[in-house]
Order: C-alpha cells, then structure tokens, then sequence
C-alpha cells in the first residue's frame, strides 16, 4: 500500500469519526429545559437539521464517502476495511476528552488489540 493511500484512509476514518462526534454534539445541543430529550417529541425532529453540528457531521461523512470511494478504486476491500476500526479508537480517545465519557483498562486494551489486529492485516495480509 502506498503512503498516498495509507493517508487517504487515515483521513476518511478521520471524517467518518468526525461525523459521529459531530452528530452527538448536535443531539446534545437539542436539550429541551431537562426534559428527556427523546420523548417522541416532535420538537426534536423539527430542530434537528436546524443544528449546525448535525451539518457539520453530514458534511463530514460526504467527504468522507468521497475519499473512502477513491480507496476502494485502489486497493483490495480486506485491506482497506480494517482501518475502519480506527474510527473505534478515534471516537473512545474523543469521548473521553471532549464528552467527559468513562474511560476504562478493558476499552483501553480492547484499544490496544484493534491497533495490533490493524497492524497485522496491514503489513502481514499478504
């Protein structure tokens, strides 16, 4: 695998992590004054696509399709999609910095483990 597609891979797991933590921070924004905010409330609907995080994550993954489209055109599928694991670790490091999430040994080595899986199929596959 080329470093041109390594990174390319490593950017559209980026935007496709990106995605998800945008949508949570949207969600999170749509707090309705300490109601449960999924009560099948129509409200909830109505201001989703009003959040500019839900957007931000929409974009997110667009770009992210866009990129991983080109990686596909150029490299085996059982290479490429196990760095779809990096979104995992991406997403567990975010939670934990921005959303003040519960970090724990058992994620930490689970981590770990995808990190070595991610090496192993890289670099040993063929």
């Amino acid at each position: 695998m080329s470093l041109k597609v390594f990174l390319l891979i490593l950017l559209a797991e980026v935007l496709g992590s990106l995605m998800h933590l945008f949508f949570k921070k949207g969600v999170n924004s749509l707090s309705f004054h300490g109601e449960h905010r999924f009560n099948h409330d129509t409200r909830f609907f109505r201001n989703l696509f009003k959040t500019p995080w839900i957007w931000a994550g929409i974009v997110s993954v667009m770009l992210g399709l866009s990129i991983w489209l080109v990686v596909l055109a150029q490299v085996d599928l059982s290479v490429a999609y196990p760095f779809d694991s990096l979104q995992y670790i991406i997403i567990f490091m975010a939670s934990f910095f921005i959303f003040k999430e519960y970090l724990d040994a058992r994620k930490l080595l689970g981590s770990g483990l995808i990190i070595l899986g991610i090496w192993m199929v890289t670099f040993f596959g063929r």
